[in-house]
């Protein structure tokens, strides 16, 4: 598992909706941001959870190394990058 810096995820973008979480964790390119300050590789860990009354409002679990896991929520989406995907030569 590819872990990053600070430094290096800094032109990388965040995530501003579902599409973009669930597009980002099917293509393994959603990073999430530790304590430690370095990203690492985030997965899905359950299904995503919407809510009927606020079509904006999510909750994705997802999961880091091996005991790391949390939630992507459009609340926290500050604490998670999107990939880029590679440059073709």
């Amino acid at each position: 598992m590819a872990t990053y810096s600070a430094r290096d995820v800094a032109d990388w973008p965040m995530p501003h909706d579902l599409a973009d979480v669930e597009h980002a964790l099917e293509r393994g390119r959603l990073y999430v941001e530790m304590t430690s300050g370095r990203f690492w590789q985030a997965r899905r860990n359950g299904r995503t959870q919407t809510w009927a009354r606020d079509k904006y409002r999510f909750r994705v679990p997802v999961k880091a190394g091996l005991k790391a896991y949390g939630e992507a929520t459009r609340a926290n989406r500050c604490n998670f990058r999107i990939q880029p995907p590679p440059q073709e030569l």
